[in-house]
């Protein structure tokens, strides 16, 4: 409808980003509209692929086949992942070698400004979007990063596409930060995990957020002071992201989290697990849809009869 317009705001997740994927196809086929993209580091890349192109089959394609290139697996992000619970107990020399394999990453924390380099990252960016300016997508678009200097959110909708997702998916420590105008940004999901009210200042009347990011894990004993640090970080974020989806109009929650955001390995069950939730969310999406739709008719029907 003419002056209504549904936006889709995508979380981070990094690995769980996949699942934004199976969101789309479902919307697809439901035939719900994506008038505009909002995205947050993996919901970033995914959501200007999708915006850029306007098709899903061309989204799965160009991801997956990155993230089972040679260049991808290089950058070995799966030595930071953590172990399964019911894992805990592994041999000697397991446990030894999951100990380096962390005080690699932690090494080269103090040693250089990224785990991955710099040129590697602007490679993977570049294998999945083409080089284009944000403005001549099809789809309207934004990005979301925080600056590290000022600590205020930036939401990019103008300029190369490429620089502004690298922008929103530069994950702290782990890629570097990405220059735009003086201001050093790093990944958008550390002040806004699913970027709802920058779909909504993109001229979204209805908006739809997907959140792919973990519940808390279960609290400790707290015995160390490490161990409180660790979760009052975690209560922080928690509290910030569920303040913010407020926003939303409606949320959909794919049942993804158990994984790791390094869990490359599961692009087939993230998908799936996407397009799940999307699906039994559809109905209800719908609904309010043609409730927001009547509520437009009607408000724009009162400005003309009261200017």
């Amino acid at each position: 409808m003419i002056g209504f317009r549904v936006g889709l705001a995508l979380g981070g997740g990094a690995a769980r980003g996949v699942a934004h994927i199976g969101v789309i196809r479902a919307l697809e086929e439901e035939k719900i509209p994506i008038d505009i993209i909002a995205g947050t580091s993996a919901g970033a890349l995914v959501g200007a692929c999708y915006a850029l192109t306007r098709s899903v089959d061309e989204v799965q394609k160009k991801v997956v086949s990155f993230l089972q290139s040679k260049e991808f697996r290089r950058t070995k992000l799966d030595l930071l992942r953590e172990r399964k619970k019911e894992d805990q107990v592994p041999k000697f020399f397991d446990n030894l070698k999951a100990f380096l394999k962390k005080g690699v990453f932690y090494t080269s924390s103090v040693t250089r400004i990224s785990y991955i380099p710099e040129e590697n990252f602007v490679q993977g960016i570049n294998a999945i979007l083409d080089d284009v300016p944000i403005e001549k997508v099809q789809i309207p678009f934004a990005a979301v990063a925080v600056d590290l200097v000022s600590g205020e959110e930036v939401i990019l909708t103008k300029g190369p596409l490429r620089t502004a997702v690298r922008a929103s998916c530069a994950i702290p420590g782990v890629f570097p930060p990405t220059l735009i105008d003086g201001m050093r940004l790093v990944d958008g999901s550390w002040v806004d995990t699913v970027p709802i009210e920058p779909a909504r200042q993109l001229g979204a009347d209805f908006i739809i957020g997907v959140d792919i990011s973990r519940e808390m894990d279960e609290p400790g004993n707290f015995q160390r002071g490490l161990d409180i640090i660790f979760r009052t970080n975690a209560i922080t974020r928690h509290f910030l992201k569920e303040l913010r989806l407020r926003e939303a109009d409606l949320i959909i929650r794919p049942d993804i989290g158990h994984l790791h955001w390094t869990d490359f390995g599961k692009v087939d069950e993230a998908i799936e697990k996407g397009y799940e939730a999307a699906k039994a969310k559809s109905q209800e999406i719908r609904s309010r849809l043609k409730r927001g739709q009547i509520v437009t008719i009607l408000s724009n029907m009162i400005r003309r009869v009261i200017p």
